[in-house]
């Protein structure tokens, strides 16, 4: 079975995460767990299309949905050429925030929006069993492609997602 495409949408992307921050999703265990369900594929379609409300979908579908949407959209929320930038600025310097300099405003506000639930999710470890980690496994790949950097890159930005927009 072909895995689903879906169009990237920012906005979406952006209402997927802020439903997840306002319903505080840091302390349910194993809360990204990409579940397939009919409920996540409605969500998805409904949500795409500017209907329906988050709100009244389960937090775990919605979370569910964002590691599909992540990992399906098309285009990638970051596109070939800023994923290499961001990889190879990570690999010289071992520096998420210089790497995030090189990247254009959207592509870097949709990373930090993710990056941001994650943070939260992380500082709760002990309770949900995501550590920064296991958020980098679940996240980095598709955000930054299959280069074995990818996990550490998106653990690294979890871990110094207060600092980075400390310095902002």
């Amino acid at each position: 079975v072909a895995s689903p495409s879906y169009p990237l949408d920012r906005s979406f992307l952006e209402s997927l995460v802020a439903n997840l921050i306002d319903r505080c999703v840091w302390n349910i265990p194993g809360v990204f767990k990409d579940r397939p369900s009919a409920e996540r594929d409605e969500l998805l379609k409904n949500g795409l299309a500017g209907s329906g409300a988050l709100t009244s979908f389960d937090v775990t579908v919605v979370a569910s949905s964002l590691v599909h949407y992540v990992r399906h959209c098309t285009p990638p929320v970051v596109g070939a050429a800023a994923r290499q930038a961001l990889l190879e600025e990570f690999a010289l310097m071992g520096d998420v925030q210089s790497a995030l300099e090189g990247v254009g405003a959207e592509v870097r506000r949709s990373l930090l929006r993710v990056a941001d639930v994650c943070a939260q999710v992380e500082a709760w470890k002990e309770v949900n069993e995501y550590e920064a980690a296991a958020l980098g496994a679940v996240f980095g790949p598709p955000l930054f492609g299959s280069s074995p950097d990818a996990p550490a890159l998106f653990a690294h930005l979890v871990l110094s997602f207060e600092q980075y927009c400390a310095k902002q």
